[in-house]
C-alpha cells in the first residue's frame, strides 16, 4: 500500500511539474491554445485546434476550421471504429512547422522547450514519413 501511494505521489508530482502552465506569455487565443491549464472556463469543444503560424504574435496564424458535432457525452462508442494503419506504409504528404526556442538570430539548431517563454522561432518541414511497425522502424527524410 505504502508503494503505491508513493507511486500515486510522484506521478501527480511528475504530472505538474511538466505541465504547460506559464501563463500564456504571448496572449495567444482559445483558437491559438488552450491547453487545459490554468484555462478557466475548462477548454471546450473548437478551442486550442490551431493551425500554421509564423510568429508569436497572436495574430500570426492561418488558423484551421473547427464544427463540433457533438459533445463527448453524446457520442455512442460502440459507432467509433478502431483506427487502423498497415504494418509498412509510406505518408509522401508530411508538413508541420518545428517551434523551437530562439537562443540565436538565425534559429540555428533550435529545439521545442518545455513552455512558451521567451522568442520562438517557426522552421517549416515536410517530407516523406517511411513506417515500418513490424521491425519498429520510423524513417523521416526531411526537406527543411
Amino acid at each position: 500500500m505504502k508503494i503505491l501511494v508513493i507511486t500515486i505521489y510522484f506521478c501527480i508530482l511528475f504530472n505538474l511539474s511538466f505541465s504547460q502552465s506559464d501563463g500564456n506569455p504571448h496572449k495567444w487565443d482559445r483558437k491559438r491554445r488552450c491547453d487545459n491549464d490554468d484555462y478557466d472556463p475548462p477548454c471546450g469543444l473548437c478551442e486550442g485546434y490551431g493551425g500554421i503560424p509564423w510568429s508569436d504574435k497572436n495574430e500570426d496564424i492561418k488558423l484551421t476550421v473547427c464544427t463540433p458535432i457533438a459533445e463527448p457525452k453524446d457520442v455512442d462508442n460502440s459507432t467509433i471504429a478502431d483506427p487502423y494503419l498497415p504494418d509498412i506504409f509510406t505518408n509522401e504528404g508530411f508538413y508541420e512547422i518545428l517551434i523551437g526556442m530562439k537562443t540565436n538570430p538565425l534559429c540555428i539548431g533550435s529545439f521545442p522547450g518545455p513552455d512558451s517563454l521567451g522568442d520562438h522561432c517557426y522552421a517549416t518541414q515536410e517530407g516523406v514519413f517511411y513506417y515500418d511497425w513490424t521491425n519498429f522502424q520510423l524513417r523521416i527524410d526531411y526537406n527543411v
